[in-house]
């Protein structure tokens, strides 16, 4: 295996909030992403500091271990105040002067980003596959404990986006099989101890919006990993071994209402938000039940079972019931 790659950048020499770092060259998503920029004494370094409550204007940085501006490494800060007196004492690892505690990341940061108040996240490079076209990237996050951010966190658990357009390439046993197993090898480098890899595939380069793969797998044993549920995707039945497994199950499209959206008859009606044609699907999506509402806007009896899928991935079936695909893929 290759080993991480190593970018760094150098820091602009000025402090400011997070809503303004059009000049960085990673990316800001989302609000509020309580970050603020300490300079170092002598205005060269910057550390990306979070907080809930803005942070007074005097503070500065002392980097009491090397003078590589926290591009890497392991590190001891001081932050100071106007009167030179200590505020607060960061020790441990940083990448591009965001402090990452415990986690000896050697690589460079690509984007932060907040999904809600008081959660901050981090996602950095882990390696380029150039020959399946899949750039496998990690994510740390911070979580706001007895009222200050933790260091960013990225082995509870250890989270990994992998951006590709080539989403074939999880839907072949063999291929995905040898994508974990590169996964699993990341996380042993990156974070030995972890028990948990969370798994995500898209091919959107925000990298935040909704997947097209989800996958998690629990540590059993020294090096046995087991393959379970992801926590956002619920269990919903198989039609065809009439028992519970995760989200892959068989449709028949009756018809197509343009490229938007398809409407099932079997297992019962169910709105899907894809085009697909006529015919049996086998499909990766998100189930939930439809309410009297939009039976209503459906034409479906307020009697009915009905639902309306989000699809991650579908598959188009020969047989009834999909049993073609079941049989080649199991």
């Amino acid at each position: 295996m290759k080993k991480l790659l190593v970018f760094l950048f150098c820091l602009a020499t000025f402090s400011v909030h997070a809503q303004s770092f059009s000049m960085l060259n990673f990316l800001y998503e989302g609000h509020p992403l309580d970050e603020y920029l300490i300079p170092s004494e002598n205005n060269k370094c910057l550390l990306h500091y979070l907080s809930a409550q803005p942070i007074p204007k005097d503070w500065k940085i002392k980097d009491l271990s090397s003078p590589n501006c926290l591009k890497n490494g392991y590190h001891q800060v001081e932050i100071i105040n106007g009167k030179k007196e200590i505020q607060e004492q960061l020790k441990g690892f940083f990448i591009d002067g965001f402090f990452v505690g415990k986690t000896p990341l050697n690589t460079s940061v690509l984007k932060r980003y907040t999904s809600s108040i008081g959660k901050q996240e981090l996602f950095y490079k882990i390696e380029e596959d150039k020959g399946l076209e899949i750039n496998y990237i990690g994510k740390a996050s911070s979580k706001i404990l007895d009222g200050k951010y933790s260091p960013f966190d990225a082995c509870s658990p250890f989270s990994i986006v992998l951006l590709t357009d080539r989403k074939e390439l999880l839907s072949r046993p063999e291929t995905k099989e040898n994508i974990l197993s590169v996964i699993k090898s990341y996380a042993q480098i990156i974070c030995p101890n972890t028990k948990e890899i969370y798994i995500t595939a898209t091919d959107n380069p925000s990298l935040t919006v909704k997947p097209f793969f989800e996958e998690r797998l629990e540590k059993k044993g020294i090096s046995n990993w087991k393959s379970v549920l992801p926590p956002s995707v619920q269990r919903i039945p198989n039609i065809v071994s009439n028992r519970e497994t995760p989200p892959f199950f068989a449709v028949h499209v009756s018809s197509q209402t343009g490229k938007d959206f398809a409407f099932t008859d079997l297992p019962y009606p169910i709105r899907i938000n894809k085009g697909l044609t006529k015919g049996w699907w086998f499909i990766d999506g998100d189930l939930r039940e439809m309410d009297d509402f939009e039976k209503k806007k459906s034409g479906i009896g307020l009697n009915e079972k009905a639902g309306i899928l989000e699809v991650r991935q579908a598959y188009s079936c020969s047989d009834e019931q999909c049993r073609d695909y079941l049989k080649d893929n199991r």
